[in-house]
């Protein structure tokens, strides 16, 4: 680990987002941007809990601009009583493009393509289910947190190797 000016050893902390709707629901999420579940926002509290019970106390955050990560990463801050300390949000830490994956019930998914495509899809480095439909990429392209960036940045879909 990188010493910091004070001589101390830095950490790098990584946490998830709590349980969204879409976790609840079995759904391919990737960048559809869900809410957390009362139980996620319990997570993310919990989270922060445990981050300062174990003195790991952040001087800075990054977050993709998903509202899943937004709040918990907010949630964590609160329960360590540091809301002032800079927030990066970016969309390159946003999840995978499902592409035409998302939304779907993974289940119904499954049912589909059989056990093996899906772990392909799923967990392959270099699985990639079809792309979103041109209507679907034209209107994330033309979301305000995306709308700014070059259209090619914005993925149709991706695997885990183009993520």
């Amino acid at each position: 680990m990188p010493e910091d000016r004070s001589g101390g050893a830095r950490s790098l902390v990584l946490v998830r987002h709590g349980q969204s709707t879409a976790n609840v629901e079995g759904r391919f999420t990737g960048w559809a941007d869900v809410p957390l579940t009362a139980r996620g926002r319990e997570e993310a509290l919990a989270t922060g809990e445990l981050l300062c019970r174990d003195g790991l106390l952040p001087d800075a955050v990054h977050t993709s601009v998903l509202a899943r990560s937004i709040s918990s990463a907010d949630l964590v801050l609160a329960a360590l009583d540091r809301q002032w300390i800079p927030v990066r949000r970016t969309w390159r830490l946003n999840e995978r493009q499902y592409g035409a994956l998302a939304g779907r019930r993974k289940s119904e998914v499954l049912a589909e393509v059989g056990p093996r495509r899906f772990d392909r899809l799923r967990r392959s480095p270099h699985g990639r289910p079809g792309p979103l439909s041109a209507h679907e990429l034209a209107r994330l392209r033309a979301d305000p947190r995306y709308a700014p960036l070059p259209p090619e940045v914005v993925p149709a879909v991706e695997s885990f190797a183009d993520m």
